[in-house]
Order: structure tokens, then C-alpha cells, then sequence
């Protein structure tokens, strides 16, 4: 199985009634939709697309032979019942969302990491801040004018005396 398929289907095929009566309805169905693909199942009334998707989504018993896989596990085999596949699929969502969990903690701690460098960034700042505020108390107008080449007029607003 493609781990770029969402849903495959290899020699489908199912029968309903017994006996006499026994009617095949889907004929060795080869399928598959990739992932993200957007995916119509048409044809006329009673060529077997509901029958399809009942067996893909185990609401139906298994088929005659074939399989069908969704995410590249096997959902359903010949004569599985319906419980069977609804078990399997249920195994594959609590897979899922194990690795979605893994996946949110692995974030979580990706994200304190960044929390953590970003207030280092912030003091580095607030070093960075207070030194330029060090070197303009220290040097003179003039001089700055000097360095920049024009008139530098300095207001220091004296935050000592603030509450």
C-alpha cells in the first residue's frame, strides 16, 4: 500500500442472497483515492456504489474476497463482520490519535524551547538598551553631532524618579 493513497480497494467483490438468488453486485472493485484528492463515486442506481463505501467504511459485512485499506491498513477482508472492521477502524483512530498526542507534546516542548530563547533575546535587548543609554549619558552632544555629522539634540527622561 502507497502511504500516498487514503483509501484502496484491490479485488472487491461481494454477492448478495444465497442460492438462486445470489446476485453479484460489485466485481473484483480495484480503487484507489490519494491522499487529499477529491473523489466522486457516480454510476446508476444499483451498480454497487453504496455497497462500496459500506464495505470500505465497515458498516457492511466484509466481501466475498478482496480488502480494502484506508491509510494503508487493511480494514477489511473476506467475511469479516461488521464489528470486526468497526473494531479495526477504531484501533487505527486510537493510533491516530496517540501519534497526534505525541505530536501535540512534541510541539509543546518545541514552543517552551522557543519561550525560553525568546526571553534571552529579550534580556539581550534590555543589555543592549541600557548600554546605548550608558554611552549617551557618557558622551557629550557635540560629539554625537560629530559622529553622526549633524546637530544631536539629547532628552533623557529620568524614569528614576517615577513610581
Amino acid at each position: 500500500m502507497n502511504r500516498q493513497i487514503a483509501v484502496e480497494c484491490t479485488g472487491v467483490v461481494k454477492d448478495f442472497g444465497t442460492g438462486s438468488v445470489k446476485q453479484r453486485v460489485l466485481q473484483g472493485i480495484d480503487w484507489q483515492v490519494p491522499i487529499g484528492a477529491t473523489t466522486f463515486l457516480v454510476g446508476p442506481s444499483g451498480c454497487g456504489k453504496t455497497t462500496l463505501i459500506s464495505i470500505i467504511s465497515a458498516q457492511s459485512k466484509g466481501p466475498e474476497s478482496g480488502a480494502a485499506f484506508i491509510g494503508g491498513v487493511g480494514i477489511v477482508e473476506p467475511g469479516a463482520t461488521v464489528q470486526q472492521g468497526q473494531e479495526l477502524l477504531q484501533l487505527d483512530s486510537r493510533s491516530a490519535l496517540a501519534d497526534v498526542g505525541v505530536a501535540q507534546s512534541e510541539l509543546r516542548a518545541q514552543e517552551a524551547k522557543l519561550m525560553e530563547l525568546q526571553m534571552q533575546v529579550d534580556v539581550l535587548r534590555a543589555r543592549v538598551d541600557a548600554r546605548v543609554m550608558q554611552v549617551i549619558y557618557a558622551v557629550s552632544p557635540q560629539v554625537l553631532g560629530a559622529i553622526v555629522g549633524q546637530q544631536v539634540d539629547v532628552y533623557i527622561e529620568d524614569r528614576s524618579s517615577r513610581n
